[in-house]
């Protein structure tokens, strides 16, 4: 942001009153609007991540619901309020859950209600508290940054406020870690991964619950019961118990008796109030937009009000408290949440702009010391933007403060891992680099070192005077042999290079022309105009009371302090060590009227103190030039440069050049005299002011100097020093045009024709309300009867000059005038490169129009040469033996007292003059291809076009109507020459019908088989047809090939129907809520394809594969332990809770048998019922030993009970029995069970790492004492790995497989182009989706049927050929190649839109 500027409007109409009806965002609204952009691809699940913790609940934006729990309800029409489950609104960003509670059972269940309809879940089961609970903590568990806020209450049944408490905290119990209950203001840290107690009960004391741990105090809540919302209609909700809210208020609009439009007022009322408060963190804010009016079902109320909050404009940054919603959606949600400011959002923007920048400037091999940025700035971004380096080879890395460098080794090359990372506000982002730093090869000295002196050379401030250009070229050149290595160069390109750079050092440097010199420009001001600086850097002067003058410059009126000068920006003459060079010209005319000085500038404006410079051409009165350098006040002996100067009101030319510490003056390109001075421009300081017009005395509080009296012009300030034949250069360039024009300072333009869009290129896009666009007269506003117009609307950062301005309107005037000539005339006006305006006139009259701009200009004309054309456009044209005329025509037109002036050149033709020769020759041409060719052989169209523009050229042989006639009619029948087309051979096309005809429709999807059918139909008409050329039908065969290649086969559905089938028999009791979830979601996706008419192979394999991914994600949540007694007994069926132990059952008994225990099969140790855990259904069979004489069945047995006896695995500490020994054995861990937390995610762009559980023979291991788990391939899109590798007793790796897949995207703007086009704006990028690519599929059906499809890999894909006047429904998904086979993620929300018509 400039710290200065001014805005100028410039319109195509003066006088005009503007109406309020576009709104235009103004430079400081950037920054406001671009933030609100940064939410985009955050994910709802997962966005008070992007809050600073520091910030209180209360002042952030949160969306929640009303009556959360109602999806399933009793009653649904008038008690439904919600159409999703607890954890899909988690999910989609609801962080604030109103739950009604009933516990009239008196069980301690707390049941899930809306007034005493019931609520339930999706399998029709009762809903109760734990339920909720339970979905919320899986969210917190998977969503650790977030917060949600419940606020509880009884809204049936009467167990009283004491008891609800108690059953309340009876839950809070179980899970201690997964609630807030302090009473207060917390912050969001405090309550990250937790659930905040809202409790709308007074504390009753229940079960010792201190009254500071009871939750958020909202006892108070009122009953907005009325018909009528009260003004205003937010409400303070004060306690109704002693424990009070922590210091904080508490206010609310909860009016649910409502319409629908006074809902709204009340809402809007209240987010507009909200707003306004100045301190968030003291006051809660609760705005409900749910209502049932009188007797209106919640559905009806949600629908209006919803859309109006929809419109309703939420400032980035702006405070509106928790609003909460009846049928929440996302689109609701992220409406309120990406209101909230988000400093590290604001900073993942811009490092992610520096983390590009720096893969653009690392290079994967090092040859050369290279030094690595530390801050953004270095990248082109923010200066507190840091950046710190670590490598995994420390000796190629050096540290010196914040600076690092990678030095190259003295030998031997060096393979390393460089890290960078990137952080601001709380936002880190690391990217490596694999990197090769060469090592310094002796070939490479001499060349190295001739770079490091051409470097120090081009870095040099005192050679900025020379052009360097060629120097520069050979170090690249040598640089790119260095970056290549001695493996690839040859000591020949070595030496070539070095030998370049040193001959071009030796043999000196040229000095740059004054046009060169304008790159080293810190301002030029010509002051023709205005003050302002034309060298493209924007450092404009300020003005006060100066007039300008083209011939003369800017005229200082003298005679008082400070009244007529022009201030220069601060800084702009602040020079540093490394470069303290400075020239100034100018040209000056002194009136000799004033002693004072004409330039200045310094650190101080006191005369008595500080370092100054000033220039002065009228020394004590003496007619004298002065320059003086003063170290420290004018006291001080200043050292100055003296001469003669010439009379009064005489221009000279200064040149004023500072090298340290040396001061050169030059008059009129000749040097006067060079000195040294005690300090160079570097010691004077920082923030140095400038004056033109005065020196820096002028503040004096004594009494400043005077202003001076005079003229100066064409002011130039060098960032460097210019030799001798420079200063003279620059006496003699003449040239003050400058480098920029007006056009480069334009902030945003309209020109107000189509739509309010900014044409500037800065995107300052207007929002325009009831106005139409035209062409003729721009943006037309209705106001009342009155009806006003305006075009070609301009702001600009710098006050145009009066000669720029009525430049604007010489310019308007012009374009309104020539519209309206064209009209009058019905003649094209031609304008030449030079901006001159021509008419060619072959008729007898003109009609010159006398007004313009809507009648607001008056026109009268002057003809250079009345007997050809007169003042009122009568023209009389020249014989036929006479020349062509040239008549000037001039326009004075008179606008607002203004006069311009628009000239044309007129050629007036005979009819006779024009020159034939050309059209003659394309005559005759084609006359000869008439006579050698037979007709019947070329297609009847093109053949008659011929024959018809022949006989248009021969006509203006006959009587020409002018130049341009005759060039046209030359080139029209040149062109029909070349269109002249034979008849075309349709046998190969015939084949190719017939073989398409044969195939069958129901084998290939609906959008192949229809674009096959229009290339069918359309080579049917050119083989039906007798004029067609080869052309044509070479390309109809062409496409029909095309379309044929690119059928579809259509999928058979049969297998996965099937499979959709069983799976939907699976029961949702049988496993854990976690992986049912998951299961879920996926069998949501698979059904959506399931149900499309039109699927592919390719979509039917993809499905099939994702379901198997999806019933591999389950996990049961009890186990069955099936028992074959091998007895001729009927099974036994055990069902275990999952990780629990099983009973034990009795013993069987067989005849003649002794009972050994239950084993699995495989294995030879017994099942140990006691100590194992069951995870997993198994089987167990009995194993029987034949009993010995005299042993008793089920007696002392190998492995029984007897613990004295030397049984193999008995439990005989002393025994030398194989149990012991076999405790020792190990154990393979490929023998275990793996099961991972996930087998299918979505890409991220960091490592992903779900988690195992590993099991072997029941019982769970322990990671890093039985196992190591190591990841790989776990970033991008694909097949990953995770390898767990034995530790201890365990031996031997596993590794079992996960997927990544691509992110799902969306539609963010669907938007109606001209020409029957939708133009699709996608939300995420493949480099943040991971995805290969992205397919859109469009059709004007809902269900999708016979659905077009595209795909595209930008964010951005314009759909083409559309039916104009359609809506077209639209929809994404991802897709990416992983392993050999493409698979395809879930399709987005679709949106539809209607094409232009």
């Amino acid at each position: 942001m400039r710290k200065r500027f001014k805005r100028i409007f410039s319109a195509a109409l003066a006088g005009i009153v503007f109406c309020t009806a576009i709104t235009f965002y103004p430079v400081e609204a950037k920054a406001a609007e671009t933030a609100t952009d940064i939410w985009e691809g955050v994910s709802s699940a997962d966005w008070m991540a992007n809050i600073d913790g520091s910030t209180k609940l209360s002042a952030i934006n949160i969306p929640g619901t009303h009556d959360s729990t109602t999806k399933n309800v009793d009653n649904s029409l008038w008690s439904k309020c919600q159409d999703k489950t607890i954890a899909e609104q988690l999910e989609l960003g609801i962080r604030y859950l109103d739950i009604r509670l009933d516990g009239s059972d008196n069980s301690g269940t707390l049941y899930c209600v809306h007034s005493s309809s019931k609520c339930y879940d999706d399998n029709k089961n009762r809903l109760d508290l734990q339920a909720v609970l339970n979905d919320c903590y899986t969210f917190l568990t998977n969503h650790p940054t977030e917060t949600i806020i419940m606020r509880m209450k009884e809204d049936n049944g009467s167990i009283g406020d004491k008891a609800l408490q108690t059953y309340i905290h009876n839950h809070i119990k179980k899970n201690p870690a997964f609630w807030f209950v302090t009473n207060g203001r917390p912050s969001l840290d405090e309550t990250r991964g937790k659930i905040v107690l809202a409790r709308y009960y007074c504390h009753g004391s229940a079960d010792g619950v201190a009254a500071g741990a009871a939750g958020l105090n909202f006892s108070g809540w009122p009953d907005q019961s009325d018909s009528s919302a009260g003004n205003p209609p937010y409400v303070l909700a004060k306690p109704k118990d002693n424990v009070g809210i922590g210091a904080a208020s508490v206010y609310v609009q909860d009016w649910y008796k409502l319409s629908a439009s006074n809902k709204w007022k009340a809402v809007q009322a209240s987010l507009d109030y909200f707003k306004t408060v100045s301190n968030p963190d003291y006051v809660y804010f609760l705005n409900y937009l749910s209502s049932s009016g009188t007797l209106t079902a919640p559905s009806s109320i949600a629908s209006t009000v919803n859309k109006n909050f929809l419109n309703y404009s939420m400032e980035y940054g702006a405070h509106y408290g928790w609003v909460v919603l009846d049928f929440a959606t996302e689109e609701l949600a992220k409406h309120i949440y990406r209101s909230n400011q988000s400093p590290r959002l604001e900073a993942a923007g811009e490092i992610a702009d520096v983390v590009k920048a720096l893969e653009s400037v690392i290079p994967a091999t090092v040859s050369s010391d290279m030094v690595l940025p530390s801050t953004g700035e270095e990248m082109g971004g923010a200066k507190d933007i840091s950046i710190t380096w670590s490598c995994n080879a420390a000796n190629i890395l050096k540290v010196d403060g914040t600076k690092a460098s990678l030095v190259c080794p003295s030998s031997g090359d060096v393979p390393a891992v460089l890290t960078a990372t990137i952080s601001k506000n709380g936002c880190t982002e690391q990217r490596t680099f694999d990197i090769v730093v060469k090592s310094l090869a002796a070939v490479f000295t001499d060349l190295r070192t001739a770079i490091n002196k051409a470097d120090a050379i081009c870095n040099d401030a005192a050679n900025a005077k020379y052009n360097l250009d060629a120097l520069k070229a050979a170090m690249e050149t040598a640089n790119a042999l260095v970056q290549a290595g001695a493996d690839n160069v040859t000591n020949t390109q070595v030496q070539a290079a070095a030998d370049a750079l040193n001959t071009l050092m030796a043999n000196g440097f040229v000095l740059k022309s004054t046009a060169e010199l304008r790159t080293n420009m810190l301002g030029w001001y010509p002051l023709t105009a205005s003050s302002n600086d034309v060298s493209g850097n924007h450092n404009n002067g300020t003005a006060k009371g100066v007039t300008f003058d083209k011939e003369n410059g800017a005229a200082f009126s003298g005679g008082s302090v400070l009244g007529s000068y022009i201030s220069l920006p601060e800084a702009m003459f602040d020079r540093t060590a490394e470069n303290d060079n400075l020239t100034i010209s100018f040209w000056v005319k002194d009136s000799r009227g004033e002693k004072s000085n004409v330039f200045g500038f310094g650190a101080s404006k006191a005369c008595s103190s500080g370092k100054h410079f000033i220039v002065n051409t009228n020394n004590d009165n003496k007619g004298q030039i002065s320059v003086s350098a003063c170290p420290n006040g004018w006291g001080a002996d200043p050292a100055k440069i003296q001469t003669a100067a010439p009379n009064a009101n005489t221009w000279f030319h200064l040149t004023i050049v500072m090298e340290g510490k040396t001061l050169t003056v030059y008059k009129d390109g000749v040097k006067l005299d060079s000195i040294t001075e005690d300090y160079s421009l570097a010691q004077m300081g920082q923030n140095i002011f400038a004056y033109i017009g005065n020196a820096v005395y002028a503040h004096n509080p004594y009494g400043g100097d005077k202003d001076f009296k005079g003229n100066v012009k064409d002011f130039r300030v060098y960032g460097c020093a210019v030799a001798p034949e420079q200063a003279l250069a620059i006496y003699n360039d003449k040239d003050t045009s400058g480098t920029s024009t007006s056009e480069e300072h334009l902030l945003a333009y309209y020109p107000l024709t189509v739509d309010g869009k900014d044409a500037s290129g800065n995107h300052y896009d207007a929002a325009a309300t009831g106005m139409s666009f035209s062409a003729e007269n721009g943006a037309v506003f209705t106001g009342g009867s009155s009806r006003t117009s305006i075009k070609d609307f301009r702001i600009y950062d710098y006050a145009l000059g009066e000669e720029e301005a009525n430049g604007f309107m010489d310019a308007s005037i012009k374009e309104e005038l020539m519209a309206d000539l064209e009209t009058a005339l019905d003649l094209d006006i031609t304008k030449g490169e030079d901006g001159s305006l021509s008419l060619s006139i072959t008729d007898g009259a003109l009609t010159l129009p006398t007004t313009a701009c809507g009648g607001a200009a008056a026109i009268s004309w002057e003809s250079s040469n009345p007997s050809v054309i007169d003042n009122n456009g009568k023209v009389t044209l020249p014989a036929a033996s006479e020349p062509i005329a040239d008549v000037t025509l001039k326009a004075t037109v008179t606008l607002h007292g203004k006069t311009t002036e628009v000239v044309f050149h007129c050629a007036v033709y005979t009819k006779f003059n024009v020159d034939t020769t050309d059209l003659q020759a394309v005559v005759s041409s084609v006359e000869a291809i008439i006579a050698g060719c037979k007709e019947a052989d070329y297609t009847v169209s093109s053949w008659q076009a011929l024959q018809q523009s022949l006989a248009a050229a021969k006509q203006q042989l006959t009587r020409p109507g002018g130049e341009a006639e005759v060039q046209a009619a030359s080139a029209d029948l040149q062109a029909k020459k070349n269109a002249l087309a034979k008849l075309g051979n349709k046998a190969s096309l015939n084949d190719l019908i017939k073989t398409v005809k044969s195939l069958k429709q129901d084998e290939y999807s609906t959008a192949s088989w229809e674009a096959l059918t229009k290339a069918l139909a359309n080579a049917e008409e050119i083989a039906a047809s007798n004029d067609v050329s080869q052309g044509d039908v070479d390309a109809a065969k062409t496409a029909l090939i095309a379309k044929k290649n690119a059928l579809v086969q259509r999928g058979d559905k049969t297998s996965l129907n099937q499979a959709i089938a069983d799976a939907q028999k699976l029961s949702q009791g049988d496993y854990t809520a976690e992986s049912w979830a998951l299961f879920q979601d996926a069998l949501e996706d698979i059904m959506q394809t399931a149900a499309e008419e039109d699927v592919t192979k390719e979509d039917v394999d993809n499905a099939l594969a994702l379901l198997q991914d999806a019933l591999a994600v389950l996990e049961k949540v009890t186990c069955t332990l099936t028992l074959n007694p091998d007895n001729g007994s009927d099974i036994i069926t055990i069902i275990v809770k999952k990780g629990e132990k099983a009973a034990k059952p009795q013993k069987p008994e067989k005849t003649g048998f002794d009972f050994e225990g239950w084993f699995a099969e495989g294995e030879e140790t017994a099942f140990d019922f006691e100590n194992t855990l069951v995870t997993a259904d198994r089987t167990l069979t009995a194993r029987w030993k034949e009993a010995q004489e005299g042993d008793t069945p089920g007696g002392d047995t190998p492995g029984g009970d007897n613990p004295g006896g030397d049984t193999p695995g008995g439990d005989n500490p002393g025994g030398d029995n194989p149990g012991d020994n076999e405790s020792q054995k190990p154990i393979s861990i490929s023998a275990a069970s793996v099961k991972l937390s996930k087998i299918t995610l979505t890409y991220t762009g960091k490592a992903q790492k779900p988690k195992a559980t590993v099991t072997y023979k029941g019982k769970k291991l322990a990671a890093n004492k039985d196992y190591t788990v190591s990841y790989s391939n776990n970033i991008k899109v694909g097949q990953s790995s995770l390898k767990v590798t034995g530790k201890g007793r365990y031996n031997g790796s596993k590794t079992v497989k996960f997927t990544i897949m691509p992110k799902k995207n969306k539609i963010v703007k669907l938007t109606a182009k001209k020409g029957g086009k939708l133009l699709v704006k996608l939300s995420l990028s493949t480099k943040k989706s991971g995805a290969k690519g992205y397919e859109i599929s469009y059709s004007t059906k809902k269900s999708f049927k016979g659905a077009k499809k595209v795909k595209t890999s930008k964010t951005s894909y314009t759909l083409k050929k559309l039916k104009k006047g359609k809506t077209y429904y639209v929809r994404v998904r991802s897709y990416a190649k992983i392993g050999k086979k493409v698979k395809y993620g879930a399709y987005s929300k679709a949106m539809k839109k209607k094409v232009t018509k």
